[in-house]
């Protein structure tokens, strides 16, 4: 039986939004809104010092509304009844209406980014290499440490959640409070994992003294991907199935198909795959290498370059 594959295509443009996007250089100064994931997105435009101008974005139309000033790049954002923005420096909770910041919280700095945690009741602000977590409470406003190694994905049942680290290669169970729980359970070393219908994709990973970092450092070791995507079901605790996908470092999430988003920075590509088959489906390669990409709609992803713009992929598909 012949099996007629979709054809792709690409459009790729760039948004003028009359002012230069002034980079600090910690990364990515780029967010998309969770949890619904929209075509909004997050900028944080440099101002020559620590702080930075927080915009958002439609980039299905370019508009763009100006907020008040944060303590860092942009590295994750979230939406409650207010924004909560996660910059270098501080946690910030923003006014979504205007986007003025209301309050500044203390955060260890450089974290990475938020990972919702009991039906997104807390979020995890999470960090490679870490053993112990700074955890936000939506409810109360307020950060409390807890013993979690650079959480992943949450896996949540009722008042309880299987914490997943496949940074660490282990998932805890936590309970209504985050409090550990003994379950334990190990898991393979992987990056960027994404749930898609009760299982987890994953790119596999190995663990490696810190590259690029001089003088050598044996005691620094870092995860890096090995161009293999693997799917993880979670209800046999077993990888399932698992293919070779070339030079792929980061998984961006699902779009409006169902199919997974990936990208490569060094080789400026982006990859569309089928999550039943790990087929790659279509590529494309972006005009300018990214510091920052994120999923911007159904069917897009906008990504920053170095030269200073904001650059947005859309696709297509017939068949």
């Amino acid at each position: 039986m012949r099996v007629i594959l979709p054809r792709f295509t690409f459009v790729e443009r760039e948004l003028d939004l009359r002012e230069a996007l002034t980079d600090i250089g910690y990364g990515p100064e780029l967010a998309a809104i969770g949890p619904d994931r929209s075509s909004t997105v997050g900028l944080s435009i440099g101002t020559r010092g620590a702080p930075s101008h927080l915009r958002l974005v439609e980039v299905s139309t370019g508009a763009v509304q100006k907020g008040g000033t944060i303590r860092g790049s942009l590295r994750d954002a979230w939406r409650a009844d207010d924004l909560w923005i996660l910059a270098t420096y501080a946690l910030h909770r923003v006014s979504a209406r205007d986007l003025s910041v209301k309050e500044s919280l203390k955060v260890p700095k450089f974290l990475w980014r938020f990972v919702p945690l009991l039906s997104s009741h807390f979020l995890a602000l999470s960090q490679p290499g870490r053993t112990r977590t700074t955890v936000l409470s939506l409810d109360r406003g307020t950060l409390h440490v807890v013993g979690m190694p650079t959480p992943d994905i949450s896996i949540d049942d009722g008042d309880r959640a299987m914490v997943l680290s496949f940074w660490a290669g282990e998932a805890r169970q936590f309970d209504a409070k985050l409090k550990a729980m003994p379950e334990r359970r190990t898991l393979p070393l992987g990056l960027t994992p994404i749930a898609d219908r009760g299982v987890i994709l994953f790119l596999r990973a190995t663990r490696e003294i810190a590259r690029n970092v001089l003088p050598p450092q044996p005691d620094v070791k870092w995860l890096y991907p090995t161009g293999v995507l693997a799917l993880f079901d979670p209800t046999s605790w077993t990888v399932s199935r698992e293919a070779s996908i070339g030079p792929i470092d980061k998984l961006v999430g699902l779009d409006g198909g169902g199919r997974a988003i990936a990208t490569d920075y060094a080789t400026k590509g982006l990859a569309l795959i089928d999550p039943a088959t790990l087929n790659v489906l279509a590529r494309h390669q972006f005009s300018e290498r990214a510091i920052g990409i994120v999923q911007a709609g159904r069917f897009s992803v906008a990504y920053r370059p170095k030269s200073g713009h904001l650059r947005v992929i859309d696709w297509s598909s017939t068949g």
